[in-house]
């Protein structure tokens, strides 16, 4: 069996060439991973603003509907934190392996404490959204009598607009 071996020859300027090739498609990748980061944090910054407007406008206005895209803007905003955690070890991991001028090879490497506080953060905002789904639920009243009693007051206020007529406030004589 015969192997076929090429032998490829180049002269300084193509071999330079090549490298230079190499090694902006390395630093292409680098700048992507970069690019990735900014990307996703600028939309999380985005969510978490929305998300916390619409957990104030929650609590003024106690609508269900108003807790679930809360709720939701805190699990978009859970995700994108994550995502930018994910891109940023990738990138180191990828910048350790093929680029060892920025990452020489005898050097300790940690994240600190902004990484753990990034960490907690997608943790309290995940948290958050579990709280606002889990309380916007439509309450009901314990009492069926007083839910009619206040259902029936609404229809007699409602029906004396519709007509013209003033409205007539009843104040209750039991103590």
């Amino acid at each position: 069996m015969h192997m076929l071996v090429f032998h490829f020859q180049m002269d300084n300027q193509n071999r330079f060439t090549f490298y230079l090739t190499l090694l902006m498609s390395l630093y292409s990748l680098a700048a992507d991973y970069t690019r990735s980061e900014v990307a996703f944090s600028t939309m999380g910054i985005i969510l978490m603003v929305l998300g916390q407007g619409f957990a104030f406008f929650s609590f003024k206005e106690r609508r269900y509907m108003f807790k679930r895209i809360t709720a939701v803007l805190h699990f978009l905003s859970a995700s994108c934190v994550l995502t930018c955690i994910e891109v940023l070890v990738s990138s180191v991991t990828y910048e350790q392996a093929h680029l060892p001028f920025r990452h020489p090879a005898l050097t300790v490497h940690h994240f600190g404490f902004s990484f753990v506080l990034a960490c907690v953060t997608c943790a309290a905002f995940f948290v958050a959204g579990i709280i606002f789904l889990v309380f916007s639920r439509k309450k009901k009243d314990k009492n069926p009598e007083t839910e009619m009693k206040t259902r029936d007051g609404d229809m007699e206020q409602q029906l004396a607009l519709i007509n013209g007529q003033p409205l007539v406030h009843r104040q209750s004589l039991t103590p």
